[in-house]
């Protein structure tokens, strides 16, 4: 008998991580050393991390408007305005 396995998930938790990088640079570093955007079981979430990533390899700021502004220059709009939501997560 197979199962589907499906990787735990913890939403809130994801949604906290991007929130804390986009507010604290500092933590940025040791994020990408440990983190991949598949570790992210949300795609919305990856796309995110790959922005703030760019952002970050590029010498840029990673706050929430930087990265709203490079989602939107993607033409991903709509995952933009969700960027507003993890600026006030836990």
């Amino acid at each position: 008998m197979s199962e589907l396995l499906i990787p735990p998930t913890n939403r809130d938790a994801e949604q906290a991580v991007l929130g804390a990088l986009m507010a604290d640079r500092d933590t940025l570093g040791e994020a990408m050393a440990r983190l991949q955007p598949e570790d992210f079981y949300s795609e919305d979430h990856r796309a995110v991390y790959r922005a703030i990533m760019a952002l970050s390899e590029q010498g840029q700021a990673c706050d929430t408007v930087a990265v709203m502004s490079h989602l939107e220059a993607e033409r991903n709009t709509d995952l933009s305005a969700y960027v507003i939501t993890l600026h006030g997560s836990p």
